[in-house]
């Protein structure tokens, strides 16, 4: 039986509540509910977890609905049949194709040369390791402080979302803040990080607090706030 694993005790208590609000309505919110949709369960193996005996018509109204966070799909997937070429999949129908979870978005036949991954515009997808750095590609819900990367470069998601392919990060600094690469020149829109060291007007800069740049806070004006001089 699948098992959604979570930081804390409290957090997973706090979600199981939230999904069972979620599928029956106003109403029940996670401060009264008395019961819960999936139980929390302290698992030896991967601790504070929300336990998925079975797939059902909720599971499925919360993974397609997009109420549930990417984290906690792809453990889902052991319950839901792969991805099949010559199957009418209709809107909201969910598989399972190279460890990845997709939901369809737009009712097709499939085909054998048009498997998931290959045609993202049918599908919303939910990648397995997606905290970690990844390819961004369109069609895919990103968290908060997940990193993709483009063209080359990286970014940092700031704003929760699924991607869309005229969504590019490099186009949407609401959405996504480039990383600065070691020993940058320092730029507005950024993602820094505690210990990333930039230089400014010639000289080095280590940055103290995590923060997305703006002009307004360059190294100098904030110097010894979220910049240390090297």
């Amino acid at each position: 039986m699948p098992l959604i694993p979570y930081d804390s005790a409290e957090e997973a208590d706090t979600r199981s509540a939230e999904m069972w609000a979620m599928v029956r309505g106003p109403g029940w919110q996670p401060g009264n509910v008395t019961t819960r949709l999936y139980p929390a369960v302290d698992d030896e193996t991967v601790g504070p977890a929300l336990l998925v005996p079975e797939r059902t018509a909720r599971l499925d109204t919360l993974i397609a609905g997009d109420q549930m966070q990417a984290r906690e799909v792809v453990p889902c997937a052991p319950l839901y049949p792969a991805w099949t070429a010559g199957v009418a999949y209709q809107a909201g129908d969910i598989c399972t194709y190279d460890g990845s979870m997709y939901c369809v978005r737009q009712a097709h036949t499939s085909q054998a040369d048009w498997p998931p991954d290959l045609v993202l515009a049918l599908f919303q997808v939910w990648r397995d390791n997606a905290d970690t750095l990844l390819d961004w590609i369109a069609s895919e819900r990103v968290e908060v402080g997940w990193r993709r990367t483009y063209g080359g470069a990286e970014y940092e998601c700031i704003q929760a979302h699924v991607t869309q392919s005229d969504w590019l990060p490099p186009n949407v600094p609401a959405l996504w803040a480039a990383v600065a690469p070691p020993t940058a020149e320092w730029a507005t829109g950024v993602a820094y990080k505690v210990g990333d060291v930039v230089i400014y007007l010639g000289n080095e800069y280590r940055c103290l607090q995590a923060h997305t740049s703006i002009q307004a806070w360059n190294p100098v004006a904030t110097l010894n706030v979220l910049w240390a001089l090297m």
